[in-house]
């Protein structure tokens, strides 16, 4: 995976379960590590880590050592015959390291047009994958601890640790070896792969598996579960649908699809103005128009995603690095058309979309509509509830790592938001509470969040919806704790007398009865009597 891939994982408290025993390493540059895995030190090789294995024990290398000159002849063209057919032109033939099970045929590596700048590359389906699939083994070179990693990146200041993944003690490092999966992006709300820890004859090995069906042409995307707090800001969101081909390709490509059309009025949501021009396909022209959908009758199911393209003044395709796309259902979400979007959810349209600079997706452009006002209320709430029913990525985040949730604190009623919150908890079944860890920029999980907001009603829905929630306020030695409190005293501490003892009354024995001492120590009980106010 290329340093020029985009944004590292969302902020998370903790890791969820499947993540438990293995995780990528990342560095934020090249002198500091940002991983829970390696927080010091740097790495030195030794001669014992010059082989590879699937994650096996270094000193079973040397057992399998080929020195028969014809068979390594014969070994080394049939990698080269793999690295042409996957379009790998950046490696050695003694730097890939291919498994038993890799199905390197049925995929191509190709620099993506986004990435272009920085010389990222990316994998992309040659043919449809379906969910479930196994694609291959994640290769590389093993190291025995972390401290032996840490020594070679101290020692080698430039070295990329971008391709490092912890398993238990070990190290596996795709940075100089490996084979077609270390070209995997990274995107942590449209991954359509994911790493799993099995066994393969009595060997520790890490299989790269769909979730998700793949259609030709998509890029192999995979949520690393890393968090590097610069990342939200400085690097793309990507998607499966962004490729090879530049803005302007891809309209030629696809110039039969398009007409030009002008926007009658500014839009602060897409960010374009009056009589701003874009190319558009018949799904979109509809959607602009305010029509049903369900006019069409005859639709080619790849219009259903195409983005729409700005044009500038001389009539040339805005490129992508410059400006955001958009989507017909992005736009149908903004625009409360409820009827339309179940239309193109139907027709297969990608629910957790980003645009590449802003992050925004389907379900934020129903929040900024619901603000908006376009069109009824109600229209907005049942375009919600259609995307989460339809699995929508609830812990897709904007470029300040705010999820769906925070951004619903801040822009429902109180009414909309229990309804929208019953519904992620019936839909989300065991996975519900993991919501309630993601954190946005300022380290401020969602009840925190409406916390700070004031949002008090809101509070009371999340903790009723989440009892669980304080848990780990109360847990002895547990890290988490001092700096939770310390989170929760800062957001209310410009609450006032009576904001404090609706707060207490909530969280007290009429409420969620939490502990007597935990209370005392969550909420001042000066503050709250008014003793401090009064002495001021």
């Amino acid at each position: 995976m290329p340093r020029s891939n985009p944004k590292l994982s969302k902020r998370t408290q903790k890791k969820p379960k499947k993540f438990a025993d293995f995780q990528l390493s990342l560095k934020s540059d090249k002198y500091e590590v940002k991983t829970k895995a390696i927080q010091s030190g740097k790495r030195k090789a030794s001669s014992q880590l010059e082989g590879v294995t699937l994650f096996s024990s270094p000193k079973k290398i040397k057992a399998i050592e080929i020195k028969s000159g014809t068979r390594a002849d014969i070994k080394s063209s049939r990698i080269q015959h793999i690295m042409n057919t996957v379009g790998i032109d950046n490696m050695d033939v003694d730097e890939y390291i291919p498994s038993p099970v890799d199905l390197s045929d049925s995929f191509a590596v190709r620099v993506v047009d986004l990435l272009k700048d920085m010389g990222g590359r990316g994998l992309f389906a040659t043919t449809d994958i379906d969910k479930g699939t196994r694609i291959g083994f994640y290769m590389g070179e093993e190291y025995a601890s972390t401290a032996e990693f840490e020594r070679y990146l101290n020692t080698h200041p430039d070295a990329d640790n971008s391709y490092a993944m912890n398993i238990g003690r070990r190290i596996i490092d795709a940075a100089r070896k490996g084979n077609f999966t270390r070209y995997i992006n990274f995107s942590d709300s449209q991954d359509n792969v994911e790493f799993r820890e099995t066994v393969s004859k009595g060997v520790k090995v890490v299989e790269v598996v769909a979730i998700k069906d793949i259609r030709e042409g998509q890029q192999i995307l995979v949520n690393y579960n890393t968090y590097n707090e610069n990342a939200s800001k400085i690097y793309y969101f990507l998607n499966p649908g962004d490729g090879w081909l530049s803005a302007c390709e891809f309209y030629e490509q696809n110039k039969a699809c398009y007409d030009l059309w002008t926007a009658p009025d500014h839009c602060e949501a897409f960010q374009f103005k009056k009589d701003d021009q874009f190319a558009i396909n018949q799904i979109a022209a509809a959607v602009l128009a305010n029509q049903s959908l369900r006019r069409l009758q005859e639709m080619n199911r790849y219009e259903v995603d195409l983005p729409i393209l700005k044009v500038n003044p001389s009539h040339q395709i805005v490129d992508f690095k410059e400006s955001d796309t958009f989507t017909s259902l992005m736009m149908a979400c903004y625009l409360g058309q409820s009827e339309n979007v179940d239309w193109l959810i139907r027709h297969g349209a990608n629910v957790d979309q980003q645009q590449n600079h802003s992050g925004n997706c389907p379900l934020f452009f129903a929040l900024s509509g619901y603000s908006s006002e376009h069109a009824s209320k109600n229209n907005y709430l049942k375009i919600m509830i259609s995307l989460i029913k339809n699995n929508a990525n609830l812990c897709v985040h904007d470029r300040a790592d705010r999820t769906f949730l925070h951004k619903a604190i801040e822009t429902l009623s109180t009414k909309d938001f229990k309804k929208v919150l019953n519904t992620i908890k019936s839909s989300s079944g065991s996975h519900f509470n993991e919501l309630y860890d993601y954190i946005e920029d300022h380290d401020l999980d969602v009840v925190l969040y409406a916390l700070k907001i004031k949002q008090l009603d809101k509070v009371q829905l999340l903790l009723e919806a989440h009892p669980e929630f304080f848990i780990p306020y109360r847990s002895r030695g547990t890290s988490r704790k001092p700096r939770q409190l310390e989170l929760f005293q800062m957001v209310i501490q410009d609450y006032d007398k009576d904001e404090l003892t609706s707060l207490y009354e909530m969280l007290g024995e009429d409420g969620l009865n939490l502990p007597q001492d935990l209370l005392n120590r969550l909420i001042d009980s000066d503050k709250r009597t008014g003793s401090c106010f009064s002495a001021s």
